[in-house]
């Protein structure tokens, strides 16, 4: 097979291998000799800009982790928060739903009865609206143990500016477009 033909002599494949094997050596010896130098090669950066899917799903994790730390902390189970994903009423869009075990507790009951009666079952706000004694007693817990713990309260502040940073970058992502 020839390959290279210099002077006459036909190289075989192993002696270009040995030619392209030296270039790259000579290549490197090159590369260390110029490293105390300065590089005046083309430099390509990337900028980019997070999307509010990123911040909603950092504003999502910070939220679990703060009711997951808060969870362990409280005693009574009924303050404790729970989520679920849970569809709406005219759609089959699930959203994750955050709630209190009281809450929880007293919309199932609300709805039995309702069920029960043949009326319709009461939304979450008239849920919330008869629960509000509960609602402050579960806040008092709440507050009380994010004051024995710092961490809870860094967690707090975390999940709140997750919060605003979301709200940041939809109002500029409804803003880029108008």
């Amino acid at each position: 097979m020839r390959i290279f033909s210099y002077k006459g002599t036909e190289m075989k494949k192993h002696s270009l291998l040995m030619i392209v094997a030296l270039f790259s050596s000579g290549l490197a010896i090159g590369q260390q000799q110029n490293s105390g130098k300065e590089d005046y090669g083309e430099r390509i950066e990337v900028r980019g800009k997070k999307t509010p899917m990123y911040f909603y799903s950092a504003m999502q994790q910070a939220e679990i982790d703060l009711y997951d730390q808060v969870n362990k902390q409280l005693k009574d189970d009924r303050y404790k928060v729970s989520c679920q994903r849970e569809s709406q009423i005219g759609t089959n869009l699930k959203q994750k739903r955050c709630l209190p075990n009281f809450v929880r507790a007293r919309m199932a009951f609300e709805t039995q009865k309702a069920r029960e009666s043949g009326g319709p079952p009461l939304t979450l706000e008239q849920v919330e609206a008869l629960v509000g004694k509960e609602r402050q007693e579960a806040m008092n817990a709440v507050a009380k143990v994010i004051e024995r713990n710092p961490e809870l309260l860094e967690l707090l502040v975390k999940y709140q500016s997750s919060v605003a940073a979301w709200e940041k970058s939809k109002a500029e992502e409804v803003a880029a477009r108008n």
